[in-house]
């Protein structure tokens, strides 16, 4: 059972380690590519939405 852990940890190691961040950064670039830089033109429209009113009134 100790072996088994051993090999488990090494492979949980392995697997969070540079692939995972290359996947990661890899995913990040092709959605920007994507979808045209949508969020360096849009940022202003997310931040207002995201902390600002959006002209909805929320009155139950």
């Amino acid at each position: 059972m100790e072996d088994f852990e051993k090999a488990l940890a090494a492979i949980n190691d392995f697997v969070w380690g540079l692939p995972l961040l290359a996947l990661l950064v890899g995913t990040g670039i092709y959605l920007t590519v994507r979808l045209k830089l949508i969020q360096l033109f849009r940022l202003g429209t997310g931040l207002k939405f995201a902390f600002g009113k959006t002209g909805r009134s929320h009155r139950g």
